[in-house]
């Protein structure tokens, strides 16, 4: 299990250093995933915002369809 995590964090050590090289410095890997974890974060929020409210929504009809009977 150590050896393919050292592999595993060798690998990653060269890709990051290989898109350095190919971005010249000037666009960090950070900068740039950073960026798309907000909008991936964003989402998930909405997805769980939207959800929530729909169990809400349900749970009040089935409450509101029980006392009229």
């Amino acid at each position: 299990m150590q050896q393919q995590l050292d592999v595993w964090k060798s690998r990653l050590t060269a890709f990051y250093r290989k898109l350095d090289a190919l971005t010249g410095g000037l666009v960090s890997y950070e900068l740039v995933y950073g960026s798309l974890g907000t909008v991936v974060a964003l989402l998930f929020w909405i997805y769980l915002n939207a959800t929530i409210t729909l169990l809400g929504a349900h749970l009040s009809a089935v409450i509101d369809r029980r006392n009229e009977v």
